[in-house]
C-alpha cells in the first residue's frame, strides 16, 4: 500500500491546474468548452494511471458519470442482469455520490442514488450500514469486490463491479 502511495503525487503532477479537482469557474468552464480534449487527456491519464496500478474514487465517480465503461451484460456480483438508463447526478454534499439515478436490475426498475468506492469493503469503512444517509442507495459501484456488502435491514446490496469493464488503452 505504501509503494502506490508514493507513486500517485508524481502522477497527479502531470495533471494541468484545469482538471484537477479543485473548485472554480476557469477549470468547469475548459471543461465544457473542449470536452473532447478533456476526454482525450483524462483516457490518456486513465492508462498511466491504472497502468501504476492505482485506483481513485474520484476517477471512478468521473467513468461512472460519463459512462465510459463496456455496458453490454452488465451483472452485479449475485449475477443478476444491470441496465443503467440515467447514471444520476453528481453530489458534492455529503450523502451517497449520485442522486436520482435510474436503474434496472433483475426485473425491476429502480430510482435512488448509487454509492461508489474503489473496494467494496469501504462501504463498511466508511459506516454507510448505519447511515440513514445511504438507506436509499440502489446500487454499489466498486473497482474491486473484496467482501459482500449489506444493507441496515441486512440484505444484500447490489453492487456492480467496473474492473475489467474499463479499457485501458483508451
Amino acid at each position: 500500500a505504501s509503494d502506490v502511495y508514493k507513486r500517485q503525487p508524481r502522477l497527479v503532477k502531470i495533471l494541468p491546474p484545469t482538471l484537477r479537482r479543485r473548485p472554480g469557474r476557469f477549470s468547469n468552464r475548459w471543461q465544457s468548452s473542449f470536452p473532447d480534449k478533456v476526454l482525450r487527456f483524462r483516457c490518456q491519464f486513465f492508462a498511466i494511471f491504472v497502468g501504476a496500478g492505482a485506483m481513485t474514487e474520484s476517477f471512478l465517480h468521473y467513468i461512472w458519470q460519463m459512462q465510459y465503461f463496456d455496458k453490454n451484460e452488465l451483472r452485479t456480483v449475485d449475477d443478476e442482469p444491470v441496465t443503467v438508463f440515467q447514471p444520476g447526478f453528481y453530489n458534492t454534499n455529503a450523502g451517497p455520490d449520485f442522486s436520482q439515478a435510474r436503474i434496472r436490475i433483475g426485473s425491476l426498475d429502480w430510482s435512488g442514488q448509487v454509492e461508489i468506492h474503489v473496494r467494496s469493503s469501504e462501504w463498511d469503512d466508511h459506516a454507510h450500514r448505519t447511515d440513514h444517509a445511504y438507506d436509499n442507495v440502489i446500487l454499489h459501484v466498486v473497482w474491486e469486490d473484496n467482501r459482500p456488502v449489506l444493507r441496515a435491514d441486512g440484505t444484500p446490496m447490489p453492487t456492480l463491479l467496473l474492473k475489467g469493464r474499463v479499457n485501458t488503452a483508451l
